[in-house]
């Protein structure tokens, strides 16, 4: 699938079709999400709304697996929608 986009660090482009006709993307998903490292950027400013990282152990000695992770939602963002890019996400790389 990378080898489709420009960016090989683009996993995926979110399209919003609201009440607009614009044909744009909306959001860049960047990153591994095999590794659980992804960025959800907005597309015109390319600040980061939402990410998904491994779930890191408070008390040293404890290792987590890949389905353990968090999802830092930023705030004005949907944490719903986030979640269903993560879902998505899940269905595409899996």
């Amino acid at each position: 699938m990378k080898i489709l986009h420009s960016n090989i660090n683009v996993l995926a482009h979110v399209y919003y079709h609201g009440t607009s006709s614009d044909k744009t993307y909306s959001y860049i998903i960047e990153g591994s999400y095999a590794n659980r490292t992804c960025k959800v950027l907005d597309a015109k400013s390319r600040n980061v709304v939402a990410e998904i990282r491994k779930k890191q152990a408070v008390i040293g000695g404890v290792t987590f697996g890949l389905e353990v992770f968090v999802l830092v939602v930023m705030p004005g963002f949907d944490s719903g929608f986030a979640m269903a890019m993560v879902l998505l996400l899940d269905q595409m790389f899996s």
